[in-house]
C-alpha cells in the first residue's frame, strides 16, 4: 500500500488549521480597581490580578462580565436595600432592590473591550437589554436601565441610609446668567413647589426636585438653555426638548449638597438616556 504523498499531508494540515480558526481578541485588563463593600465593610478589591484569577459568569467578544451577587452577604436578596455605584467623583446611581427586582434582573459588573467596568441591570444569563428596539424615536429607550461607566466603588447599604437630603449643607447660590443677571438660593426654591422622585420601578426615593420650568418662571417668560457646571462645561437644553412634556429637566440638592441637573419623566422617574450634570453653578437662560 503506497504511503500518502506528501502534498496530501500538507493540504490536510493546512485545512486542520483553517478549521480551528484563529483565536479571538485577549479581553483588555481592568484600568483602575473597584472596591466593593457592604455596609462600610471592604469586602474585595476587584484589579487585574483579580479578573485573571476569577472566570467571568458570562462573555461576549472581547467583553465579560460577572453577577454581583456573589460578593454580598443575603442582604443582597433581602427588599429594602440598595447598592450604590460610584463612577469617579461624581454622584452614586442607586439600584433599589438589587436582588429582589420584580423584573428578575440584576445588577452586573462588566469589564468593556475598553477595560472600563461597567454596572449595569441584566438577566441571568448576561443579556442587558432585554427590551432592545422597544422605545420610540424621541422617548426613552426601550431599555431604560442605569449604566454606570468607570465604576471605581460599589456599596451595600440599607435604603434610606446616608445623610438625609433635608440634612445636607445649603448649597451656595445659583447665578442665572441672561439680559439681566441675578442669582438663586436654595431657600428661595424652598418657596416653589417640588416633584417627588421615584426609581425605575416607581418607588419613592425619598427626595424631591424643582422642575427648571417652574424656576425660570420667576424671572419672566424665558427658557433654560444651558446648564454649567463647576468644571465650565454647559450642557445645552434644546428648545424642543424644553417643550417636550415626555421630559422634566429638574434640579435637586444632592447628597454632597450640590446642585444636580436631572432629566425626569413625567412620574418622576430618571430619564437615564438624557444627559444630566452635577456640581451645577449656573442657570443660563433665554427668550422662547
Amino acid at each position: 500500500m503506497r504511503s500518502p504523498r506528501p502534498s496530501l499531508l500538507l493540504f490536510a494540515l493546512l485545512a486542520l488549521v483553517a478549521c480551528s480558526g484563529p483565536s479571538g481578541p485577549a479581553p483588555v485588563p481592568l484600568k483602575g480597581t473597584v472596591r466593593i463593600a457592604e455596609r462600610g465593610a471592604v469586602r474585595a478589591t476587584i484589579d487585574p490580578a483579580w479578573v485573571a484569577a476569577h472566570p467571568p459568569d458570562f462573555a461576549w467578544g472581547e467583553g465579560q462580565g460577572w453577577h454581583l451577587g456573589r460578593f454580598f452577604s443575603d442582604r443582597w436578596g433581602k427588599p429594602g436595600f440598595e447598592l450604590r455605584v460610584t463612577a469617579g467623583g461624581g454622584d452614586a446611581v442607586v439600584f433599589p432592590n438589587p436582588g429582589s427586582r420584580r423584573d428578575g434582573r440584576a445588577p452586573v459588573l462588566i469589564l468593556n473591550k475598553k477595560g472600563e467596568a461597567v454596572v449595569t441591570l441584566a438577566e441571568s444569563d448576561g443579556s442587558t437589554d432585554p427590551f432592545h428596539g422597544r422605545g420610540g424615536a424621541r422617548k426613552r429607550s426601550g431599555d431604560d436601565a442605569p449604566r454606570v461607566v468607570g465604576v471605581t466603588r460599589l456599596e451595600l447599604v440599607k435604603g434610606g441610609a446616608g445623610t438625609a437630603p433635608h440634612e445636607v449643607a445649603s448649597p451656595p447660590a445659583l447665578r442665572i446668567e441672561g439680559a439681566e443677571p441675578a442669582t438663586l438660593t436654595a431657600a428661595e426654591l424652598g418657596q416653589l413647589p417640588t416633584i417627588p422622585l421615584v426609581d425605575d420601578e416607581g418607588s419613592s426615593r425619598g427626595a424631591t426636585a424643582w422642575d427648571l420650568r417652574v424656576v425660570v418662571a420667576r424671572f419672566g417668560a424665558v427658557r433654560v438653555v444651558g446648564v454649567v457646571d463647576r468644571g465650565a462645561q454647559v450642557t445645552p437644553i434644546l428648545p424642543e426638548e424644553w417643550d417636550d412634556k415626555d421630559g422634566v429637566p429638574s434640579l435637586r440638592v444632592n447628597r454632597r449638597g450640590v446642585w444636580r441637573f436631572q432629566w425626569l419623566d413625567p412620574a418622576g422617574a430618571p430619564a437615564w438616556d438624557r444627559p444630566s450634570a452635577s456640581d451645577v453653578v449656573a442657570l443660563q437662560i433665554g427668550p422662547r
